[in-house]
């Protein structure tokens, strides 16, 4: 269960380093988050990227929150099948994301 997490976390991180918003060191796993949203404000300017991104925000969100509790609670909860499913859910939209960006240089 906690694998499933950091795997899906490890997978976020990754694509956020593809899209150059890469996270530092320094930065806990909320600041991160926090930081790569406001990049994702790089694509306002197209609709259907900033559809991709508002799509993402939310997603990023609940999996930063399951890999802190993952990491830093005393007892963590199995949180396994939902990291999965939020994972599944930012895929796409990440990739596509991806895309959009090699295009808009």
């Amino acid at each position: 269960a906690e694998d499933t997490v950091s795997r899906s976390y490890g997978r976020f991180q990754y694509q956020a380093q593809k899209l150059q918003y890469p996270a530092h060191p320094a930065q806990t796993p909320a600041e991160f988050n926090e930081a790569f949203q406001e990049n994702l404000g790089d694509f306002a300017e197209n609709p259907k990227a900033r559809s991709y991104a508002e799509t993402v925000k939310p997603l990023t969100s609940r999996l930063t929150e399951l890999y802190s509790q993952q990491q830093y609670a005393n007892e963590p909860e199995d949180h396994a099948d939902e990291a999965r499913s939020v994972w599944k859910k930012m895929k796409r939209p990440l990739w596509l994301l991806r895309l959009r960006k090699k295009f808009m240089k």
